[in-house]
């Protein structure tokens, strides 16, 4: 794990195609894990080229589908 400064910090990433209910066409994007000391464990961020709430016409609460990739 590489050590969290001010500027960055380690960091996982897992390649994943993102798609919502109602929506055929998905996103390629990312999931990323910080490698941050006591950062929640039932939290993920995700990573798309373009707002996710606003393409996929969702709000807070609505319900996402991750695929991982290889």
């Amino acid at each position: 794990m590489t050590p969290a400064s001010d500027s960055h910090c380690g960091a996982k990433l897992y390649r994943v195609e993102i798609g919502a209910a109602g929506n055929a066409a998905k996103v390629s994007g990312a999931i990323l894990l910080p490698e941050v000391k006591d950062y929640p464990q039932d939290k993920i961020e995700i990573v798309a080229p373009m707002r996710l709430k606003d393409h996929f016409h969702v709000h807070d609460g609505d319900q996402l589908t991750l695929e991982f990739l290889n």
